[in-house]
């Protein structure tokens, strides 16, 4: 075993300035990997990093250990076989990484195997990367993060950060340094900063302390603590429950896909119940999907039946409260209470909070606040490491979500666990991982940067719990019809788009829509995202020329010769493929589309 109080892992040393500094060089070939005695640093960055520990933590024994060159920024495995290398064969106090990973398909091991080498005693001490992203493993939890200032007079002054990734913020700002040839050069950035922390953490580690003593003495020496923002009291009760049996209430929009995707709901249905104005009591429920198994007729909420259900679905009633100049929703959270049902809702239950509060039952809204926000990233940003498809679409009630239940159950039927961002807020009752409610009656109380941070933050999360691809929908378009008035502008999806930034896109378009507006919309994704179009979704359902008093045009689903004809003129227009929502033979083809695009 080899004894020493530092590790540079890095790019080597400079052979022409008489330094005899021991050390082993980690390679990659087509074979794997291999251990040489090619210390030769051939950028210079390596010896600058030594210079600076070896002047400021002078009394230190420093090993070096080279990794080869031109590593492509997503492979994680030369960077494992290292750590793994210095585990098994070298007994030391710190491993100084100045250099690091964006991504990659091995994170999870990393981050294991930097964790027992930290709870074995050694400290890890990471450079982020300088382009402004988070990066590994100076994200990692159990090494201490280096990020980069340039306010700092003094190379010994360093900003400490609470409850974020990066734990400190130090010098790095352009210095003068040695290169490998021995001559003088002016450098800078988070690998800087980070030697000087390694000097720092040395000096203290004389004490024997651990990773969390160290992280204690840098907070007490540093010039600045950035704190955690304050935000409002979070309701800790409003949290997502298991249901077993249920009823939904009202028979809306946001109900038929409980009708038309049954079988993966992870609960029972016991009844959908409506209002008798609305003339869908007693109707039955294929009548709105003919594939169903209800077999049931909608139900009068005047006779709702708590028996034998633990939880209550409520979806909007705010237009039902409107028309019918009726407070279902009180009504209903009351009964709900002394029957000892659960509630699910769609909407805020704000006004109810002490009454639920009060009572033993469970209760849920989704709502994504500051309090779901990442907290001190300095504006950091993940590298996606898994493959992200989006569904976009030209207009509003285009099936985007019918369309990301279909898909999540054919890839799912292909071996993949598939990590999902769902936009309605029933997303979490479908089994979607994210629900970020943006649609009508939008819960998300964020704004545009902050939503970007935020799915960021969760599809990061999603890859790093081992999902192999990830599906997000949106809602409504992303190219607004007219720009009569700031609420025409869909910010929120803008934002989405960039927050998700998904590597391909499926469009959802309408038999209506004008080919100028699809151009338009598909140009205006691609440069939102970089993402490539591969393929449109057909909404089924179009409007004839009938008027249907108040609620508009009639509608009417299209036949095959439509869907044919109108597809011909996509496909020739735009070298996309076409592909019509609800066919299964179609939505069989477009998950081996999505499948061969990766």
């Amino acid at each position: 075993m080899i004894n020493c109080d530092v590790v540079i892992l890095d790019s080597g040393i400079s052979l022409d300035n008489e330094l005899s500094v021991p050390g082993i060089c980690i390679e990659k070939t087509n074979d794997g990997f291999f251990v040489s005695d090619n210390l030769a640093d051939e950028t210079g960055h390596g010896t600058g990093i030594y210079n600076i520990i070896s002047k400021y933590a002078n009394d230190s024994s420093i090993y070096i250990v080279k990794l080869s060159e031109g590593q492509d920024y997503r492979d994680d495995s030369c960077l494992i076989n290292a750590l793994r290398y210095i585990k098994q064969n070298i007994n030391c106090k710190i491993i100084n990484v100045s250099l690091g990973v964006k991504a990659g398909e091995n994170l999870d091991k990393l981050y294991k195997l930097c964790k027992k080498i930290s709870d074995a005693g050694t400290t890890i001490v990471s450079a982020f990367d300088n382009e402004g992203c988070h990066s590994y493993p100076a994200t990692f939890d159990c090494v201490i993060g280096v990020d980069s200032g340039d306010d700092f007079k003094h190379v010994a002054e360093f900003d400490f950060v609470e409850n974020s990734p990066i734990n400190i913020i130090a010098k790095g700002t352009v210095q003068r340094l040695t290169t490998q040839d021995g001559k003088t050069s002016l450098v800078g950035g988070t690998s800087v900063a980070c030697a000087y922390i390694t000097s720092i953490v040395y000096n203290e580690m004389k004490n024997n302390l651990n990773f969390y003593d160290v992280l204690s003495a840098l907070k007490s020496k540093s010039r600045y603590i950035f704190t955690s923002k304050n935000m409002s009291k979070k309701d800790t009760r409003n949290s997502f429950f298991k249901i077993t049996n249920a009823v939904v209430f009202p028979f809306a929009k946001e109900s038929h896909a409980f009708v038309r995707f049954s079988e993966i709901l992870p609960f029972n249905i016991k009844g959908f119940y409506d209002v008798r104005r609305t003339g869908k009591v007693g109707r039955k429920l294929s009548s709105y999907c003919k594939n169903t198994g209800f077999k049931e007729n909608i139900l009068d909420i005047e006779q709702i039946d708590f028996t034998d259900i633990d939880t209550i679905i409520l979806g909007h009633l705010d237009e039902l409260h409107f028309a019918t100049k009726r407070d279902f929703k009180t009504d209903l959270v009351k009964k709900a209470i002394a029957a000892r049902v659960n509630i699910y809702s769609f909407d805020p239950l704000d006004p109810y909070i002490e009454l639920l509060n009060d009572s033993d039952i469970k209760y849920f809204f989704p709502q994504v606040t500051n309090h779901d926000l990442p907290q001190n990233t300095f504006g950091k940003l993940y590298k996606i490491s898994k493959p992200v498809v989006g569904i976009f679409g030209t207009s509003s009630q285009q099936g985007k979500f019918s369309l990301q239940l279909a898909l999540k159950t054919e890839l799912k039927s292909h071996g993949y666990d598939v990590g999902t961002v769902g936009t309605e807020p029933h997303s979490l009752l479908f089994g979607l991982d994210v629900v970020f409610p943006m649609g009508y009656n939008s819960t998300v109380q964020l704004e545009n940067n902050e939503i970007v941070l935020y799915l960021n933050d969760e599809i990061n999360k999603l890859c790093l719990h081992g999902k192999e691809i990830i599906l997000v929908a949106t809602q409504s378009q992303i190219v607004p019809y007219y720009c009569n008035n700031l609420l025409e502008f869909p910010s929120m999806q803008y934002h989405f788009a960039l927050g998700t930034k998904p590597d391909v896109i499926i469009m959802c378009v309408n038999y209506h829509d004008e080919l100028e507006y699809i151009k338009n919309s598909l140009y205006a994704l691609i440069g939102l995202t970089d993402a490539s179009i591969i393929a449109f979704v057909m909404y089924p359902i179009a409007y004839s020329n009938e008027w249907n008093g108040t609620y508009g045009c009639s509608k009417y689903e299209i036949d095959s010769g439509e869907f044919e004809q109108k597809s011909y003129i996509l496909q020739k227009e735009f070298q996309i493929p076409v592909y019509m929502l609800g066919d299964m033979r179609h939505m069989s083809d477009l998950c081996q589309k999505v499948i061969d695009q990766f």
